[in-house]
């Protein structure tokens, strides 16, 4: 049997935020090699043999191939960075799922707040009362992001949306909630390596 040890690929969106520069260091640590797209390639950090910066935003159809062709997955971090209704992060990730079906990538990770829902949640008053106060306080932070999980979804390839409640840059704890359904949840430590 013969092992393939070329380094995987993966086309990264949203490496300068706060999550995706964590995400970025975590995958060059474990030896992937990483594109990702950014406006301003400065604010990533460091340089690093593994990593291609391309400049360019999500409305440019050409950068985004650049970033997607060639890779085995794509990860995105995106998320709205204003609550005006530019729906940035859903029209951006509809061209990156066309892109993705065009150089045959399979495999989509993406992270949403954990107000966006999932059709078989039970959600409990307090969940409803964050809804509730997201809508009224950020609805098209909140309109963009369901929009770009529902799109997410109908895709037809293979997805994960990781919906995250709250995200602080301290210490990684490797202490995940996973399940296949929302009323399976679990609690899952990482190998400290992850």
């Amino acid at each position: 049997m013969t092992v393939d040890m070329t380094p995987k690929t993966v086309a990264l969106f949203g490496a300068t935020g706060r999550t995706g520069k964590h995400l970025l260091q975590q995958a060059l640590d474990s030896g992937y090699a990483v594109r990702v797209l950014a406006r301003d390639p400065a604010k990533l950090a460091g340089r690093h043999e593994q990593l291609v910066a391309v400049q360019g935003s999500l409305k440019d159809a050409t950068r985004v191939e650049e970033v997607i062709a060639g890779a085995d997955v794509v990860l995105s971090v995106l998320g709205p960075t204003t609550n005006k209704p530019t729906f940035e992060i859903s029209q951006g990730t509809a061209s990156i799922i066309s892109t993705m079906k065009k150089h045959g990538v399979k495999r989509l990770i993406i992270s949403a707040g954990a107000g966006v829902g999932d059709p078989g949640d039970t959600p409990k008053l307090f969940n409803k009362l964050i809804n509730v106060a997201l809508k009224a306080t950020a609805r098209n932070v909140y309109e963009d992001m369901l929009k770009t999980v529902d799109q997410v979804r109908g895709s037809g390839l293979e997805w994960t949306v990781v919906r995250v409640p709250r995200l602080t840059d301290g210490p990684k704890t490797c202490l995940l909630y996973t399940s296949p359904s929302p009323r399976d949840r679990t609690r899952s430590r990482m190998p400290s390596s992850a």
